[in-house]
């Protein structure tokens, strides 16, 4: 999240830096990453909608890997065993078989939907993981096709822009070259008038 802070901070003072410098290589720049990030946006999004059982293969692939539980470092059960309380599920892939010894963590109210008759919830963790992401699915891929509409408008927007601003530095341009050669023409008069004057006089001593 930091990192994607930063790339949009240094984003926005390029945009922002080549509008005020009137800088086209600057806004040429802010277009081209604007554009890429909504390439990646725009194919995140739809990867998310297809290959939703993919998804779900590399979420178990992952949890797989903390198996057997009883084996992590003390560090890592703790967090599980935290999941575990939270989602109000047990083990990760396998229920409590998952745990050689059953922790704490496992044990439920018998008043509670997720509690079985043994006092132990069965539901593994990786189900309530993945029930979590479907239902959050659709927010996240909200969000990611309202960036990249954004971003389309703001492409829209760059290019009159750009062309504006491109034709506010050529004119700059020509404006001050046409006013550079009508200022040498008014000292070349000047000087040619005063030197006229000068011959004038010195032909009438």
């Amino acid at each position: 999240m930091i990192a994607i802070g930063v790339i949009i901070m240094v984003l926005g003072f390029l945009g922002c830096c080549g509008a005020i410098r009137e800088n086209r290589c600057m806004l040429l720049l802010f277009f081209i990453f604007l554009l890429l990030i909504f390439i990646l946006l725009l194919a995140a999004g739809i990867l998310g909608a297809v290959d939703e059982s993919k998804v779900n293969n590399w979420v178990k692939e992952r949890l797989n890997g903390f198996t057997p539980l009883s084996a992590q470092p003390q560090a890592v059960r703790d967090d599980l065993e935290k999941l575990q309380r939270e989602l109000k599920c047990c083990g990760l892939l396998n229920g409590p078989s998952d745990w050689e010894k059953i922790p704490d963590s496992c044990r439920c109210n018998s008043t509670i939907a997720d509690c079985k008759s043994s006092a132990i919830y069965q539901e593994p963790c990786a189900t309530k993981i993945i029930s979590l992401m479907e239902k959050n699915m659709e927010i996240v891929l909200g969000i990611a096709f309202a960036i990249a509409i954004l971003l389309v408008s703001t492409h829209t927007v760059y290019f009159p822009l750009e062309a504006t601003i491109y034709t506010n530095i050529q004119y700059s341009h020509l404006k001050f070259g046409y006013f550079l050669v009508v200022d040498q023409a008014r000292q070349r008069n000047h000087i040619q008038g005063e030197f006229s004057s000068l011959l004038t006089s010195v032909d009438s001593d």
